[in-house]
């Protein structure tokens, strides 16, 4: 089913509700608004209430809505994961008429959502001096937001900006409170999944993304583009774009993108259209490394910045009888909670006082795998989870140890925010983490992999808590001194000037 005629069988009754206050929540709302649907909706219904209205209009536990049960349409405005636990909640409470947001309706609704967003937002004819390609449009995404960061310093320093969002998201939120200019340019990245079969299509670049780069072209040559930016290694049209123009591009290597389950549709063509850029950014020198074939000769590793006044906290640490240890971000099998679930289990046989705090939401199955583990090891009193959290810095305040499990981090935010914060961050020996952290003097490494001389640092740390103070302080200074957001884009800056200068 599509927009048109899903339109249509709402109208079929008068009152709407929309079941999910999120992203999908935001499209479904701004679409029924654009098909003159506004004045039928009730408000957003939530599993769980934690606030009181979304867009503008109220917001409802579920079960304040059984009046409705047989005369409004409920629309589950989620992602797929979670739409068949709504559904049975629904058929609970005996609701009639249910609809879920289909892949391809939540597709048609978001080009409409673009389109009407192009005529309701025309760029004006001012000239830009870096094009930033962004490869996706979510505020969750920490290659997006160090993007966000990089256009509020670029902005402060006169330098014109402009960011492409290739699809619909919830960043354009976020960039519309920063002040950053933005427009949307539909395309697809050059990626699939490992599991997937590779594209027999040999013009896959142009093919696929063909109205796109022709799109971006002529943005270039309206408004003198100076320079591309290209975000992150899974979207390339911009340089092809500059390419064809005659400008140049460089290219921000953020992620390692095999490590994250997907490949280049061809890799040979990836990597010589990465060469060749002016220059390669690498977020640590483990991302740049991660890439067979790029030319060594054109990177410059740049760590990214956070924005130093969201986490620096002046305290100290073990002061309180319970120790707390965090760990923060997306859960899944990359960010390895697994490991410091095992920990804990000898912790626990230490008769240690202490709590663990999984911050973030993430991957059903795993959760439901890490629970399964909890409760076999009979850590329920002592490992909790806490969901995604808008602020995360109450937690790095409150946490004693940080801990940062994950073997593949290509950069380590988190390593950055806990440190800033005073925590005392411990984490495995591998990916960037091994940058950031210095063993014994800014924190403590510890071999991936093993969730035993993982929880003796742990004892250790708790054992010497004068050491550990010193150390957490060390920390908190070298990140304050290496990794904020304006040196991180003092740095950038210097490249494009490098580039401009050639």
């Amino acid at each position: 089913m599509l927009e048109t005629q899903f339109v249509l069988e709402l109208k079929k009754r008068k009152k709407i509700i929309i079941y999910g206050a999120g992203m999908v929540g935001k499209l479904v709302y701004s679409r029924l608004i654009a098909n003159g649907l506004k004045d039928n909706i009730i408000g957003f219904a939530v599993s769980n209430k934690t606030i009181h209205t979304y867009m503008g209009i109220p917001v409802y536990a579920i079960s304040e809505l059984v009046a409705y049960k047989d005369s409004a349409d409920v629309i589950i405005a989620t992602f797929p994961f979670l739409q068949e636990e709504i559904e049975n909640t629904l058929n609970l409470y005996r609701f009639c008429y249910i609809y879920k947001v289909s892949e391809n309706l939540y597709k048609d609704m978001s080009e409409n959502y673009i389109v009407d967003f192009k005529k309701e937002h025309l760029f004006d004819e001012k000239t830009v001096d870096v094009l930033l390609m962004a490869s996706d449009n979510n505020s969750s995404s920490g290659a997006f937001l160090c993007m966000v960061d990089l256009c509020v310093e670029l902005n402060e320093r006169n330098i014109s900006s402009v960011v492409v969002l290739p699809t619909y998201g919830n960043g354009e939120d976020i960039l519309s409170k920063k002040n950053i200019d933005f427009v949307y340019i539909s395309s697809k990245d050059w990626t699939e999944k490992i599991d997937e079969k590779v594209s027999e299509n040999e013009e896959f670049f142009e093919k696929e993304n063909r109205n796109s780069i022709a799109e971006i072209e002529n943005f270039i040559v309206q408004h003198q583009v100076k320079l591309i930016h290209n975000n992150t290694s899974y979207t390339y049209v911009g340089a092809i774009a500059a390419q064809n123009t005659g400008i140049p591009y460089i290219w921000h290597i953020r992620e390692n993108i095999f490590k994250q389950g997907f490949k280049f549709v061809n890799y040979e063509k990836a990597i010589d259209c990465i060469n060749r850029s002016e220059k390669i950014i690498g977020v640590s020198k483990y991302i740049t490394s991660s890439y067979p074939g790029l030319d060594n000769s054109k990177i410059h590793v740049c760590y990214d910045g956070v924005n130093i006044e969201d986490y620096y906290h002046e305290k100290r640490i073990f002061e309180s009888k319970k120790i707390i240890i965090a760990q923060i971000g997306v859960i899944a099998p990359l960010k390895n909670q697994k490991e410091l679930i095992e920990a804990a289990y000898f912790l626990k046989k230490q008769q240690l006082d202490f709590q663990v705090q999984l911050i973030g939401s993430g991957e059903i199955d795993y959760i439901k795998e890490l629970k399964r583990i909890i409760n076999e090891l009979q850590l329920k009193e002592e490992i909790v989870f806490y969901g995604r959290q808008d602020n995360v810095s109450v937690f790095y305040q409150n946490a004693d140890i940080v801990t940062v499990c994950s073997r593949v981090e290509s950069f380590g935010r988190t390593t950055v925010e806990a440190q800033l914060a005073g925590c005392l961050v411990i984490g495995a020996n591998a990916g960037a983490t091994s940058e950031l952290v210095k063993d014994g003097k800014t924190g403590f490494l510890y071999k991936p992999g093993n969730s035993k001389e993982l929880t003796e640092k742990i004892i250790y740390a708790i054992q010497h808590p004068e050491l550990s103070r010193e150390i957490a302080f060390l920390g908190q200074q070298y990140s304050y001194k290496n990794y904020s957001k304006e040196k991180n884009a003092e740095n950038i800056i210097e490249i494009y000037q490098s580039i401009y200068n050639e």
